[in-house]
């Protein structure tokens, strides 16, 4: 999954100046739009994402830190 440049994008979240990169990768940017104490962002998936999906693949979701209240799911068409 790609994260995209959400529509009213308010914010760019960066990785940590201590980010791993050996151990986690590269960390990219993440566009997000604050409203309502919310911060909502956007992935596309990659065809590869997809055909695993319809497979029987799932969707993990990982946060470094404390688990925050989170909401996944699929929008648009």
């Amino acid at each position: 999954m790609t994260p995209t440049i959400i529509e009213g994008a308010t914010h760019v979240l960066r990785a940590p100046d201590s980010w791993p990169v050996d151990q986690e990768g590269d960390c990219g940017d993440l566009h997000v739009r604050l409203e309502d104490h919310k911060y909502t962002s956007e992935w596309e998936l990659s065809p590869g994402d997809l055909l695993r999906l319809q497979l029987g693949g799932r969707v993990r979701l990982t946060v470094y830190g404390m688990q925050p209240a989170v909401k996944l799911e699929v929008v648009g068409s």
